[in-house]
């Protein structure tokens, strides 16, 4: 049986409906590690105190870098969380950080746990090495935006985004995976409501960066994976959505972009993450210049 250890004070969350959610998601992908923790955070200090504490360093980042990445992850922690098992130190179990406060979904632990499942049988791994080989394209992108005289101040934002959505679209297929279809389609409906919601603050600023990358995040959102039976569900996905891309005038790429998400594969091949993230990055800059 499963331990789950609590670290940090949940607060007004109950921690047994927490640990119940925990245990039918492990038993659903068959999952039965030794232990588990559940990490409660309130601030951006305790964030960066559980990271030095249970992560591996970041290589190849300044410690500058380092920091704004970690404020870039703090923001967009707004209910659950999973470390990977790459990116924890060794010997240091499944880590589940809860915002403390927050209004967490059984949805939200599931979700969790198909991480778990995608460390389980490589996925994330792949996922990694597919959006690492991304590196030379989104340096190519930055300089493009500073000969176009833009601010880039909000591209690493965008490119953090750009990789939770494209890594979040495999655990959807993980479920499909163990037949959890029912809970793929709940999940995405609920992260495109959400995603309307809270787009403004996601993306507080109102630029092209803002546009482009709310609508990458509805085009993974409203995308079923290759698994899902029943691929007429994306059109009542898209009622979610749709008003709100012709809102901000982004239906034509919205488009283009759901047409290179559906070429994704499963498993997850590292080269077709590579080709599918490097046509959005393609999209993005034939987007930004427009006039």
């Amino acid at each position: 049986m499963t331990k789950i250890k609590i670290i940090g004070k949940p607060g007004q969350q109950d921690v047994e409906i927490l640990k119940k959610w925990l245990e039918d998601s492990l038993r659903k992908f068959s999952l039965y590690p030794n232990r588990v923790y559940f990490i409660f955070i309130q601030n951006l200090q305790q964030f960066k105190q559980v990271l030095q504490r249970y992560e591996k360093p970041t290589p190849d980042l300044t410690p500058e870098e380092d920091s704004l990445l970690t404020e870039l992850e703090f923001e967009k922690f707004h209910y659950t969380a999973y470390i990977r098992e790459d990116h924890r130190k060794a010997k240091v179990p499944p880590i589940i950080l809860i915002r403390k406060g927050a209004k967490i979904s059984k949805y939200s632990l599931l979700d969790e746990v198909a991480h778990m499942a995608e460390d389980k049988h490589g996925w994330n791994k792949q996922k990694a090495k597919g959006f690492g080989l991304l590196k030379d394209r989104a340096v190519e992108f930055r300089e493009r935006c500073k000969k176009l005289q833009m601010d880039t101040s909000l591209l690493p934002s965008f490119f953090s985004w750009f990789r939770d959505q494209l890594f979040d679209f495999f655990s959807g297929e993980m479920m499909c995976q163990h037949n959890l279809n029912e809970e793929v389609f709940r999940d995405k409906e609920m992260g495109l409501n959400d995603l309307i919601g809270e787009a403004r603050i996601i993306f507080p600023l109102q630029t092209k960066f803002v546009d482009f990358g709310l609508t990458v995040g509805a085009a993974f959102w409203s995308t079923l994976p290759p698994s899902y039976p029943k691929k007429e569900n994306e059109s009542k996905l898209e009622e979610i959505v749709i008003g709100f891309i012709r809102q901000i005038s982004m239906e034509s790429y919205y488009r283009k972009i759901k047409s290179v998400v559906s070429q994704l594969k499963s498993p997850p091949e590292a080269t077709n993450i590579y080709k599918c993230g490097a046509q959005i990055i393609e999209l993005a800059q034939e987007f930004l210049e427009e006039k």
